[in-house]
């Protein structure tokens, strides 16, 4: 049993302090109680006085808490990505777990239930972020989940959600014609062509026609950020002398998206041969 010797003058009125140090193993857990006694300096003869001293040791494993610590994921403009989790009691004692969340681009969360939870045992947690439309690609997102234990504040644990926004390809390109125009005419189509998707892009520009007159495209592509528009696509039409009367080109203009191939928008124009009407009246002599 340690000892400590201090000395005391008669009739002393002073306070003398006395400091008593308990030494807690490590994955100890529980309350161990104290009892400090003042003796006579021979240590015989009775109490003089006496404290209890009560120390009160818990596991706190607040790595364990919340695992994984960190994630990844990818998600398109208006999708929602779920993260999982597990949350483990690391307390000697049941226990209630409330969550919370900083999203620092403002995205929507839904956060996991209140979940109690006996000692040691563990569940599964979901908390999901909702990815607005219109973001950029490539913009990453760093939502911090919090746990904290109701009982004692000072459990507690985080983890960082990241997420990547994909692309979206999109464009939209307009306007659809129907021009009516003399044989042996020309006629010029403006059209505009506007990227819709969330990143910048490169159209290569292409044209079908359904009979074989002469078509020049200017210019043959575009490179365009979001929401950029591109307002001088001309196609140039030579209608033949000699083409059918009533007859319909079907010219569709295309746009190849370079980031994704399989992506071709399109818009369709009519050009119709004018047809020509001879009117004979009579001769009549007065």
């Amino acid at each position: 049993m340690p000892t400590l010797t201090a000395i005391l003058t008669p009739d002393a009125t002073t306070p003398t302090s006395l400091t008593v140090q308990v030494s807690v193993p490590a994955d100890v857990v529980g309350t161990q109680s104290v009892t400090v006694e003042a003796l006579r300096g021979d240590g015989a003869g009775p109490v003089l006085a006496s404290a209890t001293l009560t120390t009160t040791a818990q596991l706190i494993a607040i790595g364990d808490l919340l695992t994984p610590v960190e994630q990844w994921g990818f998600g398109l403009p208006g999708a929602t990505v779920v993260y999982t989790h597990t949350l483990r009691n690391v307390r000697p004692v049941a226990d209630t777990f409330v969550f919370s969340a900083l999203a620092p681009l403002g995205y929507e969360v839904s956060l996991p239930p209140t979940t109690f939870l006996q000692p040691g045992e563990e569940r599964e947690v979901s908390v999901s972020i909702r990815i607005p439309t219109g973001v950029l690609s490539n913009t990453v997102d760093a939502m911090r989940l919090s746990v904290q234990s109701v009982s004692d504040p000072n459990i507690a644990a985080s983890a960082l959600e990241y997420t990547t926004i994909r692309q979206v390809v999109n464009a939209v390109i307009s306007p659809a014609y129907t021009r009516v125009v003399q044989a042996g005419n020309q006629v010029r189509l403006t059209h505009q062509l506007l990227n819709t998707g969330n990143a910048t892009d490169t159209f290569v520009l292409t044209y079908t026609q359904t009979l074989t007159w002469n078509i020049v495209l200017q210019p043959l592509q575009h490179t365009l950020e979001p929401n950029q528009q591109a307002s001088s696509i001309m196609l140039h039409v030579d209608v033949p002398a000699n083409a059918l009367r009533g007859s319909t080109n079907r010219i569709r203009l295309q746009a190849r998206s370079q980031s994704d191939p399989t992506k071709v928008f399109e818009v369709e124009s009519l050009v119709i041969v004018a047809v020509t009407y001879n009117v004979y009246l009579p001769l009549v002599q007065r």
